[in-house]
């Protein structure tokens, strides 16, 4: 579907000597898709096809290359008749390796027949370099199909089974590598159906809003506007990933080892979200907490070790359909997400050693002191699927997952807390591929995407959970001159349903209470993403090798993002919800923490309602070694401003890829 690929490849045709040469069909077939509307390309296929038996090489070639155009899947058969009229034309082995591996496939290329063909156009191209008689366009088609290998084998990292343009086999051992330095809001994220990542402003809002909740209302004189304040922190996140992918022509399966480490990403003691002061009492002289019971630092910090194997098979039902099944299995192990357990003991309790250590790539793991260590099995399985609409495209991806969570806290204290997740995720797509007429005339793009599509996020414990669901509709143009533009609107939900009447946890005040969670434990934002990129290289203008820069490094593509986006509450703690109805008495650690009666009026706490721009620079290289490799390099700076709350923040981030 790529425009300025045929254009570059009709130009090349027209520019050696030698018209008649295995690029001549491009040329040909570039006119036609120039000139005619989707009606007449299919008009000329039909006559063409009507010779029969007369069909050349490069008829076959060209009609081919119109059915890619008009999204007709028989294409693969006219390019394997080209390949048979010409067994010696490395061209139509690379034309059509690039079809499996561009325009075929569900997110997913036809990744074994693709190879077949790159690594057959090279040997063709060789045994006219042995006779010295290479020409020109040869030459090209050598480079070409280079890169195309390489760029197959981009998502699997480093080939360790042998280089790909030498090694023509079907079964290929693969190192891929992810280290991610985020200054900010969340993990590193993914892609759009990233599975864990939480929002950050919705994650603030869920925090504020549960410690001022009937379950954890803070002491007399609970600064609510101080503490909301507070909670933007900026949490720093760490993450290496490192993968071994085996390919088969039946399947591809992946092993890896994830290490993430994040400092300030949880609160420690949500009955006091921020540092204490020791000697604090309230007015009637009585002490409000016993510094020494809880830590002096409000936020604590979280480590994961995660090991996980996937299975994935592609599947072709061409025309009906084609499909693609994921199934991954991790086993995780999580550190500092269990409240009062999160960084350190409370001083004078007993905590039974986890008997847990670890190395993480960032550094030495923590040692074995008493922090609450979460295990989980976690299943999820994914089944996306595509579909020609003409020379349209629809594109369904669907995920779903079940995590087993054993909550240490409270296995050590005797309880049986049922905790588990459920997360579903679904997004539909439909991609136009037809010229569009714009106000300055009518052309080709790289697609027009429109997609909308959901998330449900459910995770339990006990008799409660959580619940965090997003609906989003939005649209991106890609290909405009050097400019895509990517535009989407999001509604994002959290509620926790903390029913009292069998929450064993609840003190008998609250759960006699009649108040519903609803009015204090609900917030949702609409946000809006507006994400405008710059291809300052673009990968697509040059399909051959690029030539070395440094380090014999090649810089296949250079982007630059500027991503925009708005938070605007819609319900959340601007509401002023009602937070204690009755005097409340908890015990900890033989003191007594005491809450008073009040209510909240509308607009006393405000919203965590913001904006947010910044500028992200891309790049990928491709080292053209023995072991050729691309990697991928992103850094990004972000301003975000709270306007409602008055605090404003500097954000950063920086990853390397190699494959993913």
């Amino acid at each position: 579907m790529n425009k300025i690929h045929l254009l570059l490849a009709a130009c090349l045709a027209a520019s050696v000597p030698a018209l008649a040469n295995d690029f001549s069909c491009i040329g040909e077939s570039e006119s036609y898709i120039k000139e005619m509307d989707i009606g007449l390309l299919r008009h000329t296929i039909d006559a063409r096809l009507a010779k029969g038996d007369s069909l050349t090489a490069n008829d076959h070639c060209v009609v081919a290359e119109l059915m890619k155009r008009t999204g007709d899947t028989r294409a693969s058969d006219q390019y394997e008749a080209a390949i048979a009229k010409d067994p010696t034309a490395a061209g139509y082995e690379l034309f059509y390796a690039q079809y499996l591996r561009w325009t075929l496939g569900a997110m997913y290329p036809v990744w074994h027949e693709a190879k077949d063909h790159y690594n057959r156009a090279l040997e063709k191209v060789a045994k006219y370099k042995e006779k010295g008689e290479l020409q020109h366009y040869q030459m090209v088609i050598e480079d070409w199909a280079t890169r195309g290998l390489i760029y197959l084998h981009e998502s699997d990292g480093m080939v360790l089974s042998g280089s790909p343009e030498k090694t023509p086999s079907h079964y290929d051992l693969g190192y891929a590598m992810l280290n991610c330095f985020n200054y900010g809001e969340s993990e590193c994220g993914e892609g759009d159906l990233d599975k864990q990542k939480v929002d950050a402003v919705r994650d603030y809002a869920g925090e504020h809003m549960f410690a001022r909740s009937l379950w954890r209302a803070g002491p007399v004189g609970f600064d609510l506007n101080g503490v909301q304040k507070q909670l933007l922190r900026r949490k720093v996140f760490k993450e290496t990933k490192h993968r071994l992918r085996l390919r088969t022509p039946v399947a591809t399966l992946d092993a890896w080892y994830a290490y993430k480490h994040g400092d300030n990403a949880l609160i420690h003691n949500y009955y006091f979200p921020r540092a204490l002061t020791a000697g604090k009492v309230d007015s009637n002289g009585n002490a409000v907490a016993n510094p020494t019971a809880f830590s002096t630092d409000p936020f604590a910090p979280v480590t994961v070790h995660e090991y996980a194997a996937s299975l994935t098979r592609p599947l072709n039902f061409n025309p009906l359909a084609e499909i693609l099944l994921t199934g991954t299995v991790r086993y995780i192990e999580r550190r500092g997400t269990v409240e009062f357990f999160g960084q350190e003991a409370a001083a004078g309790a007993s905590v039974p050693k986890t008997g847990y250590g670890g190395i993480g790539f960032f550094g030495k793991g923590y040692p074995d002191d008493g922090v609450a260590v979460e295990r989980m099995n976690q299943y999820e399985l994914g089944l996306d699927w595509s579909r020609f609409l003409g020379p349209d495209k629809i594109y369904n991806e669907n995920f779903a997952l079940f995590q087993d969570i054993s909550d240490w806290k409270f296995q050590q204290e005797g309880i049986n807390l049922d905790r588990k997740r459920y997360i579903l995720a679904s997004k539909l797509d439909y991609a136009f591929y037809r010229p569009i007429s714009f106000p300055w005339g009518r052309m080709y793009t790289r697609g027009w995407h429109f997609r909308v599509g959901g998330f449900m996020d459910k995770e339990f414990w006990g008799s409660s959970y959580g619940l965090k669901q997003d609906l989003y509709v939005g649209t991106e143009l890609r290909g405009i001159g050097g400019w895509d533009v990517n535009l989407q609107s999001t509604l994002m939900d959290h509620t926790i349903f903390w029913p009292p009447e069998n929450d064993p946890f609840t003190p008998d005040e609250i759960r006699r209470d009649s108040l519903i969670q609803e009015n204090t434990l609900r917030t949702r934002y609409h946000r809006v993403n507006l994400t405008p990129m710059y291809r300052l290289v673009d990968e697509e203008v040059t399909p051959g090798m690029p030539r070395p820069v440094f380090l014999g490094l090649r810089p296949a593509f250079v982007n630059v993002t500027f991503p925009i986006r708005w938070d605007l509450e819609l319900k959340g703690p601007g509401d002023g919800a009602l937070v204690v109805q009755d005097t409340l008495s908890i015990s900890a650690d033989g003191k007594s923490i005491v809450t008073d009666t009040r209510t909240l009026a509308p607009g006393t706490v405000r919203s965590y309602s913001n904006v947010y721009a910044g500028t992200e620079i891309w790049t990928k290289w491709i080292q053209n070694t023995a072991r050729p490799m691309t990697f991928i390099f992103m850094a990004g700076v972000y301003y975000e401003n709270f306007y409602d709350v008055k605090m404003d923040r500097f954000l950063g981030t920086t990853r390397l890829y190699l494959g993913f």
